[in-house]
C-alpha cells in the first residue's frame, strides 16, 4: 500500500501531529539541527522524498521517536505544540548557558526576548 516504510512513518506522524508531510520535515529538521530550515533547502529534501520515497535520516529519527511516544489521551496535538516545545528547549538551553557563565548564542537570545515579551 505504501511505497516505503519512510512514507508510512511520515504519513502516520503527520496524522498524529495534525500537520502536513512538509511540516513533518520542518519539525524534524528543527528537532535534529536545533534551528529552522530555509524553505528552499527543505523543499530539496522533500521533493527527493516525493520521487523516491526515502526520507533523510533526521526525518526518519523524528518519525520513529514520535510514533514510539504514547498518544495523548486528549486527541491530536495542536499545530503549535511542536514549535512551542522547541522554543521552551531553546529557553532552557539559554538558562543553562547563563548559569555556566558561557556567552549565549544570539539565536537563543532572540527566542528569549520573544518568550518574555
Amino acid at each position: 500500500m505504501y511505497r516505503s516504510e519512510d512514507t508510512k512513518a511520515i504519513l502516520l506522524t503527520a496524522e498524529r501531529l495534525g500537520m502536513s508531510e512538509f511540516e513533518v520535515f520542518s519539525a524534524a529538521y528543527r528537532a535534529w539541527f536545533h534551528e529552522r530550515a530555509a524553505t528552499a533547502s527543505l523543499e530539496r529534501y522533500f521533493v527527493a522524498y516525493l520521487f523516491n520515497g526515502r526520507a533523510p535520516f533526521w526525518v526518519r529519527h523524528f518519525t520513529r521517536s514520535t510514533l514510539l511516544e504514547e498518544p495523548a489521551s486528549e486527541g491530536p496535538v495542536a499545530r503549535g505544540t511542536v514549535n512551542a516545545c522547541a522554543e521552551i528547549v531553546d529557553f532552557i538551553q539559554l538558562a543553562l548557558q547563563l548559569t555556566a557563565r558561557r556567552p549565549p548564542r544570539p539565536r537563543l537570545l532572540a527566542h528569549t526576548h520573544r518568550l518574555l515579551a
